[in-house]
């Protein structure tokens, strides 16, 4: 479900395996990765507040993820405002992680 990117389907099973092993390494990046993808197709759908909830979640499991905090922050903006040509050329060229 990951590599098609169908990050909604997949998060609930990395859920389940990261609350079952809090240790596990992999669910948790797999965990920070699906909120991240998710979030940034949300932002070049223009859902702006889903895309900021989606960033506080890859936040809350790696409070130091700064590009994260960046991508948040954009988002937060533009949930109060309509989006201009910046908005747009920043959502189109923000790179999903592998």
């Amino acid at each position: 479900l990951y590599n098609e990117a169908d990050y909604e389907t997949a998060l609930p099973m990395f859920w389940r395996i990261f609350h079952s092993d809090r240790n596990n390494a992999d669910a948790r990046s797999y965990l920070i990765r699906s909120y991240y993808n998710l979030a940034l197709n949300q932002l070049q759908t223009g859902n702006f507040d889903k895309a900021a909830q989606n960033f506080k979640e890859v936040l809350n499991l790696d409070p130091a993820d700064l590009e994260a905090q960046r991508h948040r922050k954009f988002a937060e903006h533009y949930a109060k405002a309509p989006p201009d040509l910046l908005a747009r050329i920043y959502a189109k060229y923000s790179k999903p992680r592998p």
